[in-house]
């Protein structure tokens, strides 16, 4: 397994010495004449690039995941500058980018438009008419600390050159710049020289026109801020005040009047961690300013008004990111999805500034995995893991050296992949079933290998063979510890079958118990019989509610106190016609309404109060089993078909709830690659 991994700044760290300044350039419409190409300085710099990734539906992913960088647009092209790559802990001149990166409007990757001397993380970049300022930043010295910068530089996109213009009057990093008019002005941020407990914070603002520096009244002192340009005002939104608080207020600085205002406080709920002004990104467009914020909700404020509205929200929440417009469209670049050290983020997101987002997107990037379908596959955050599974393409290739036990993880917004502990044995079509943040239960599959304690080493036929059947094992997956455990076992082995948890109490329901060694007549037995494994008890007990008929590999999902089952196989290798509900607190089942046909195989998710149905097979007019790429929603008492399909096939794909819409995952394909799709459901 190929290990490929990027960090992310610690939560230290990013308290400590901030991500970088978040500010935008001001928005411009994208011309239709053509740019003309620049050409490097110097030589391209060597920076860990990331896997190539196709994407459809959004912008080219970012090259390299990144924080604490420059970025504007220039006529529809949109430009990065600089950044933080390197490993948490550890500011050296290695981890900060010199690189400025271009994205041509239309072009399907970024290219790199030129180079700086050194690394410099925590700058500013800003169109000011045709051309393009770079404002402070710091750098790493060989020991490790940070010194900021007085420097000031312009690109001009059409030569490609940078030329140098006067310096900031002292040096500033964690600040933000904008331009207002043919002025650029520069707001917040310190002077750091070292050590960050005693840089002195920049009260003063600063306007740049005329070829001079002049310096002005700023708003309260902070850093880490964003600033905007809107309706002939500035706004300054939140950041981090001296004593290390985070703020999320909002000031306003009328030029004409020469001072500053404050205005409504930028929303801070819950799932803002320690406040939406902390690593926020703003940019104006027209009369209005739309700034998000780690939460992932993108808002938008007007000067005059009394609150903040909120327009939309982002697929991959992130905070010391950029916000660029582009006409009527925002793009959302780098920053990192939380105080964690998987990765940054790669994948650049395209929103309206009506709050409209691409309803279907889809990724493809190489997989190194050995499995090709029937992992046990789950979703973590923004983790998708993958234990186990086979590594045919074949429907019914079940000789043992098919059988894998490999563990590998996904960081989705990173795109960066790492093994992970394996599975305790090789075997795929297990049922997994979340139990809190960090700990998935795999339960019973299929495979050649017994687990557990007994030290069997596998389940020999008559022959001295071993065979493919079915298990009782059920393993304990710790994330953080990156740990199994086998945690009980079902009284009789089980595949293909739904599994829920509720109070405490986990229920195994349906399923199938195969085992070739058996009398043909008794290889498969379709099980009906409920378990439960109650809080704190260590074995299954079965409950006085049987399955009201046969039924495995079926789409099963949690909507209230009801576990929920539609399609699935019964015996005769027949599809199953009825669907049925069991009631998670009276431990009964009941009738359940039908979806438009019955489904093999299909994913049933809860998104919201909703239920989600798709993928599968479904029987042909001419009796053939047929791939089915619709999908059904379930609402106010009945199911409706969307206009939107899932993008690729359904077979051996796997489907989870994600940000308010599905996920759908696939490797099963002849290539070695990965293919997932975010679809919003409406």
């Amino acid at each position: 397994m190929k290990h490929v991994r990027s960090v992310a700044p610690t939560c230290a760290l990013i308290l400590a010495l901030g991500c970088g300044s978040t500010r935008q350039a001001t928005p411009t419409t994208a011309s239709s004449e053509p740019t003309v190409g620049v050409s490097e300085t110097r030589p391209a710099p060597e920076e860990p690039l990331g896997v190539e990734v196709a994407v459809e539906g959004l912008p080219p992913a970012l090259p390299l995941g990144i924080t604490s960088f420059g970025a504007a647009e220039h006529d529809g092209d949109v430009y990065l500058l600089g950044g933080f790559f390197g490993t948490p802990h550890e500011y050296r001149p290695e981890g900060q980018s010199r690189t400025l990166w271009v994205l041509r409007d239309g072009a399907s990757s970024w290219e790199r438009a030129s180079a700086l001397e050194a690394g410099l993380q925590s700058v500013a970049l800003v169109r000011v008419g045709e051309q393009l300022h770079r404002v402070g930043g710091m750098r790493a010295d060989a020991e490790g600390e940070l010194h900021s910068t007085d420097e000031h530089a312009r690109f001009d996109p059409a030569t490609g050159r940078w030329e140098a213009l006067p310096a900031l009057p002292t040096p500033r990093s964690s600040h933000d710049a904008i331009a207002l008019g043919d002025a650029l002005y520069v707001v917040g941020g310190w002077a750091m020289d070292g050590a960050p407990d005693d840089a002195p914070f920049h009260e003063a603002m600063l306007r740049f026109a005329d070829g001079r520096w002049e310096t002005l009244p700023g708003p309260t002192p902070r850093r880490a801020l964003a600033l905007a340009a809107t309706d002939g005002h500035l706004v300054a939104v939140g950041g981090m005040a001296p004593d290390g608080s985070v703020v999320s207020t909002v000031e306003v600085f009328d030029p004409e009047a020469g001072t500053w205002a404050p205005g409504p406080d930028l929303p801070s709920p819950p799932e803002a961690g320690p406040g939406a002004g902390f690593g926020v990104a703003a940019v104006g467009v027209g009369d209005a300013v739309y700034a998000s914020g780690r939460d992932g909700a993108l808002v938008r404020w007007r000067v005059g008004e009394e609150s903040w509205t909120r327009v939309g929200a982002l697929r991959f929440p992130r905070f010391f990111h950029r916000l660029v417009a582009r006409g009527e469209q925002l793009l959302a670049l780098g920053g990192i999805g939380g105080m964690h050290t998987h990765g940054r983020t790669r994948l650049v997101e395209a929103i309206g500034t009506d709050g409209e987002r691409p309803g279907r997107v889809l990724l493809t990037l190489p997989w190194a995995g050995e499995a090709k379908n029937r992992q046990g596959m789950f979703l973590l955050g923004d983790h998708l893991y993958l234990f186990g599974g086979n590594d045919s393409l074949g429907q019914h290739d079940f000789d043992a050296e098919h059988f894998v036990a490999e563990g590998v993880r996904l960081h989705i917004p990173s795109m960066n992949v790492e093994a992970r502990a394996a599975y305790p044995v090789r075997r795929q079509t297990m049922t997994t079933v979340p139990i809190d943040e960090d700990t998935v239960w795999l339960l019973g599959g299929f495979g050649h290998e017994a687990g557990g304690e007994s030290g069997e080493s596998g389940a020999p036929s008559e022959e001295g063979e071993t065979v493919a059947r079915t298990h009782p094992e059920i393993y304990a997956y710790d994330a953080e510890a990156d740990a199994w455990s086998l945690r009980a076992r079902l009284p009789v082995a089980r595949s293909q079958a739904g599994a829920v948890r509720h109070g405490g109490t986990l229920f195994a329901i349906g399923g199938l118990d195969y085992d070739p060694r058996r009398p043909e007549e008794a290889r498969f037995d379709h099980l009906t019989e409920v378990v439960a494994l109650e809080e704190g008890a260590e074995a299954f007990a079965p409950i006085d509610a049987p399955l009201p008929g046969p039924r495995r590999a079926f789409g099963g999902a949690a909507l209230g106190d009801r576990y929920v089952m539609v399609g699935g196989m019964r015996e005769g290798f027949q599809l199953v016609e009825d669907c049925a509900a069991f009631d998670l607190e009276q431990r009964a089942f009941e009738d359940f309404p039908c979806p438009a046909r019955p489904r093999l195989n299909p994913q049933l998710l809860t998104v919201g109060e909703r239920l989600v149905l798709l993928g599968g097979t479904i029987r042909l007019d001419d009796g053939e089993l047929g791939e089915d790429r619709s999908i059904e929603v379930f609402e106010d008492g009945a199911w409706r078909t969307l206009e939107a399909e899932l993008p690729f096939t359904p077979k051996h794909a796997r489907a989870f709830a994600h940000r308010g819409g599905v996920l759908v995952v696939s490797t099963h394909v002849e290539e070695d690659v990965i293919r997932l799709a975010f679809l919003d459901l409406e």
